[in-house]
């Protein structure tokens, strides 16, 4: 029984656990909230590290990437605000945005950088948002729900 016992306690002491939690931040960045602890008192601690930090980021706006949606477009980094990627099978290519689109609004709101673009774009999953383009010269409104960045993206290695 003794042998057990010291058995139990070496493992209690000796264990040790990794946390994370990937966040999304409003512009789409990642960020990860990670801590590792050993033994009992360690594993608390790093539990509450990633907690805190998680906690922290969602007051400055970000998500978790669980519940963080995209419409599944790359836009041009110069301001220009036109499409330079549409993601296979995201909201935007289902409802037919094309590459060579300009956004020109984001729920009613003009757009005059890539900076605030991102900003409006982002949001929870399953939530909707109105994009209006300009393709081939003409005004096109589209009015998606946003899918799970895990789903259109993938999770960041």
């Amino acid at each position: 029984m003794k042998k057990y016992f010291t058995i139990l306690v070496v493992l209690f002491l000796t264990s040790c656990a990794s946390y994370h939690q990937l966040m999304v931040g409003p512009d789409g960045s990642i960020t990860d909230c990670w801590a590792t602890g050993q033994g009992l008192i360690g594993m608390s601690v790093a539990q509450t590290h990633t907690d805190n930090c998680a906690d922290n980021l969602r007051k400055a706006g970000y998500l978790p990437i669980e519940e963080a949606g995209v419409i599944g477009i790359m836009l041009s980094s110069d301001d220009s605000l036109y499409v330079i990627k549409v993601h296979e099978n995201s909201p935007a290519s289902k409802a037919g945005m094309k590459v060579g689109n300009k956004l020109i609004k984001i729920d009613s709101q003009p757009v005059h950088n890539t900076k605030d673009a991102k900003l409006l774009l982002m949001g929870k999953k399953d939530t909707p948002v109105n994009i209006a383009v300009l393709a081939d010269g003409a005004k096109v409104e589209y009015n998606l729900i946003r899918a799970s960045y895990v789903e259109t993206f993938g999770t960041p290695k």
